[in-house]
């Protein structure tokens, strides 16, 4: 069982070779009770997410959904369309993102992670991480300050955010 991957180092194509021997097994479990739900043993070689998905349509659809509230992943499952079903049923999905973004906009004063603007169109002080974490840039200062998280809108959809010069400062005076 082989899979060759082709990645970019340095502006030159690479090709490796991985080789896997056995099975996987994708395991649903209530960790609650410390009990299996469902699972699906597969060989070693193929993709995990059809079969994630399969098991998650299947929990989906069963009486077990009532007492389940959040989903817990690895972030080999990162995709959108598993976050949107969980969501739907108000199931909150826990899966750490993938690194997907390439370039490196860090600012090695202040962060230790790139950032980019949340839009660039509106506005260029608010700073965002490939995990979605939120900062707020001073204008005046330069100073980059984690965005201060205000509560869940359920009703929209949305999570609240201010700027941390007036949740945490007072006129430069740290609360």
């Amino acid at each position: 069982c082989h899979k060759q991957y082709s990645t970019d180092a340095n502006g030159k194509e690479k090709v490796t070779k991985k080789c896997w021997f056995g099975y996987t097994a994708h395991v649903l479990a209530d960790v609650n009770c410390e009990l299996p739900i469902n699972f699906k043993l597969t060989p070693a070689n193929d993709s995990e997410h059809p079969y994630c998905n399969a098991l998650v349509d299947q929990f989906l659809d069963s009486p077990l959904l009532a007492r389940c509230d959040s989903f817990v992943a690895d972030r080999g499952l990162d995709n959108d369309v598993l976050r949107a079903k969980l969501y739907r049923k108000d199931i909150l999905p826990v899966i750490d993102t993938r690194n997907l973004w390439q370039e490196k906009n860090l600012d090695p004063d202040q962060l230790q992670v790139p950032t980019r603007s949340l839009d660039d169109s509106v506005c260029d002080s608010i700073l965002r991480t490939e995990c979605g974490d939120l900062y707020c840039k001073c204008p005046q200062s330069g100073e980059i300050r984690p965005m201060s998280y205000q509560g869940r809108e359920s009703q929209c959809g949305t999570l609240k955010w201010a700027c941390p010069a007036t949740t945490y400062y007072v006129n430069n005076i740290v609360m």
